[in-house]
């Protein structure tokens, strides 16, 4: 059987391995969160995500040191996996309290940060495609299997170093602005990108796309922070990773088609619609009474749940100890939505 016959069965693998690393990612965010204070928590996100995203554009080069026609990368990966297990095996820390359970309200996000909203949709649709379909424009487009991992990993490292920048500059001029000026340079990034040939260009400008694209979900997350309400948190931060989820999901779907119909290109021409669009709404909608000025927002805190999908649930406002919350013995109500909707078009 030739080996596209199998794409059902990889469509299934590709889906388990993505719950599972969610998992991973969801204990690994709360171990962290329970061990850090008010104090630290900036700085453990800080160098969590930074080891997450340096570790993911090192990875890219797996694809160059083994061969790809052979089961070796993946056998290579499961091992590292495993290896991963030994240390959390033997470590002598507590594991962490168990968190309440909640769910999802798209309207009670839309209503809280109609900016939060538009910005966690572009991340998803914008960062979702070049997750799946970055891959395949290199591949397509450059001349040596190697330039696809060199690809990949550029747009990383692009966006780590700049999560930080990104972040000083939304406390100081206000989160809205920022994600105007993301979306604006994602539009001019990606019509060059469209355009351009040189394997060196290619390299250069994809690290800017990473730079300009990898923030935005960190942004929307941050200015829906600054406006929840006390017993909110958890709610609008669990509304914003599935909508983030979902363009990324869908996005491939209708984009893909487009590239195999016309040409690759039509990855970045997508991308720069997609972002105009979305940008222009947001650039409309910044000035709203929902968005908070830059002296009243909470600090930034650099991550990136893109890449790491539960930092919703470290609050910055929170208390330094999880116990002081957290009664798992106590049913809790459940958040009445259209109660919260009244109590804001009262405000």
């Amino acid at each position: 059987m030739e080996l596209s016959g199998w794409w059902p069965l990889w469509a299934l693998a590709r889906g388990a391995i993505g719950f599972m690393m969610c998992g991973l990612y969801t204990v690994i965010e709360s171990w962290l969160n329970d061990q850090a204070t008010d104090t630290t928590r900036g700085r453990v996100l800080a160098a969590y995500t930074f080891v997450v995203l340096m570790a993911m554009a090192l990875g890219q080069f797996l694809l160059s040191w083994m061969p790809i026609s052979t089961a070796t990368p993946i056998i290579a990966a499961a091992m590292l996996i495993a290896m991963a297990i030994v240390p959390v095996g033997l470590t002598r820390q507590l594991a962490p309290a168990p968190m309440a359970t909640t769910r999802v309200s798209f309207g009670l996000l839309y209503r809280r940060s109609k900016v939060a909203f538009a910005g966690a949709l572009m991340s998803g649709l914008v960062t979702g495609s070049f997750w799946t379909l970055g891959a395949v424009f290199a591949k397509r487009s450059m001349p040596e299997i190697s330039d696809v991992s060199l690809f990949i990993a550029a747009a990383i490292i692009g966006g780590a170093v700049a999560q930080y920048p990104v972040g000083l500059l939304s406390d100081r001029f206000g989160r809205p602005r920022i994600l105007v000026a993301l979306s604006s340079l994602s539009v001019a990034v990606c019509a060059l990108l469209a355009l351009a040939t040189e394997r060196v260009v290619l390299l250069g400008l994809v690290t800017v796309f990473g730079a300009v694209a990898m923030p935005m979900y960190a942004l929307a997350l941050a200015t829906v922070i600054d406006k929840a309400r006390s017993g909110e948190f958890v709610l609008v931060g669990t509304s914003v990773l599935l909508l983030n989820a979902t363009g990324a999901a869908l996005a491939p779907l209708f984009i893909g088609p487009l590239m195999d119909a016309a040409s690759v290109s039509m990855l970045w021409w997508s991308l720069a619609l997609t972002s105009g669009l979305i940008g222009f709404y947001i650039f409309v909608h910044r000035s709203d009474r929902e968005n908070v000025a830059p002296e009243e927002q909470t600090p930034f805190n650099m991550a990136a749940p893109e890449i790491a999908p539960t930092a919703f649930e470290l609050d910055p406002r929170g208390p330094d100890s999880m116990e002081e919350v957290i009664e798992p013995a106590v049913e809790r109500p459940a958040f009445d939505d259209s109660h919260a909707g009244a109590q804001a078009d009262k405000a």
